[in-house]
């Protein structure tokens, strides 16, 4: 992309002027990640009159919703032990927020995991990943408020399951009442009064950059919140659908343990959530196709989305694991 021709350009510049006041910065190159983050990008840049090379990650975010804080969040988690990177700089319009950050050291770790072959490199990949999540479920909320305050996430798991229960009515059976039977083991079987820890939402695999076995940086904290420590971890699934289901419940198996040899809460139902999870994604799915029908009752679903949650039902009942094989 030629450099000052990008949309971009007046907010970078904006950024990089803080960083160096009175010097000229051209933008030579502009490479998007899309892989890693959505608004993601890597830069290149010279700094005049010296023609040093500069080397930025760049992280490009709306501002609506919980985005808006994205620095004091990313800022908070730099502050403690957990792997965030180094944001030098800041700057916004009305409409985008752009950070600035050193380049992540180490490798990318969802493209180490494509990549791993062997069975011990994917077990490896788990045990690397569940101290991360450790990591971040032990660290006291006060250790954030200095600079930003977490706040619970919302909707509660009461609200979600109203949501999709009013979802299900739109359609007629089967499919309605295969959610009805999942929606009431799921209610039965969700813990209604967890422990609230930090927790970055669904985490994407691709933000995260391993160096030497750990997790060294992750661009994930613009959802930093508190939530129960299973929300993190039923997320997962959908992210390892590259893998064999094998593959996939070997990983789960081996994260699951190593997670509960040092985590500090309890995730008696990471199941639960990751079928409430799969049914709010087959209904959206679903509302999506009868959309162009003149009502939901028009567009009956096949028997396959009906099976599939009857399975996922069942798989559920014995572990992430199990429903990781279907």
């Amino acid at each position: 992309m030629s450099a000052q021709s990008s949309p971009l350009w007046p907010l970078l510049e904006r950024a990089l002027a803080q960083l160096h006041p009175g010097r000229k910065v051209r933008l030579v190159r502009m490479s998007a990640q899309p892989h890693v983050h959505r608004g993601f990008w890597r830069v290149e840049a010279h700094l005049s009159p010296t023609h040093e090379q500069l080397a930025f990650a760049v992280l490009v975010l709306d501002r609506e919703g919980t985005e808006f804080t994205a620095p004091e969040r990313y800022a908070a988690a730099a502050a403690t032990t957990l792997p965030a990177p180094v944001l030098l700089a800041t700057a916004a319009d009305p409409y985008r927020l752009v950070l600035l950050f050193q380049v992540p050291q180490g490798t990318n770790f969802d493209d180490e995991l494509r990549r791993a072959a062997a069975p011990w490199r994917v077990s490896a990949a788990a045990v690397s990943l569940a101290r991360f999540f450790a990591r971040l479920h032990s660290t006291p909320t006060h250790a954030f408020e200095p600079i930003t305050t977490l706040q619970p996430a919302s909707p509660t798991d009461e609200q979600r399951l109203s949501q999709l229960a009013a979802m299900a009515r739109d359609f007629d059976d089967p499919l309605r009442s295969s959610v009805e039977r999942a929606l009431d083991w799921i209610d039965q079987e969700l813990d209604h009064s967890p422990a609230l820890v930090p927790t970055v939402g669904c985490l994407r695999l691709p933000t995260l950059y391993e160096d030497s076995g750990e997790i060294a940086t992750a661009f994930c904290w613009e959802h930093l919140a508190r939530r129960p420590a299973a929300v993190d971890l039923a997320c997962l699934l959908p992210e390892l659908r590259f893998l064999p289901p094998e593959e996939r419940a070997r990983f789960l198996t081996v994260f699951l343990a190593a997670y509960a040899d040092v985590a500090p809460v309890a995730i008696d139902d990471v199941a639960p959530r990751a079928l409430l999870d799969l049914i709010e994604r087959v209904l959206i799915a679903q509302s999506a196709r009868a959309s162009t029908a003149t009502s939901f009752r028009n567009q009956s679903p096949g028997q396959e989305t009906v099976t599939l949650i009857d399975h996922a039902m069942r798989a559920a009942r014995d572990g992430l694991p199990s429903l990781a094989l279907l």
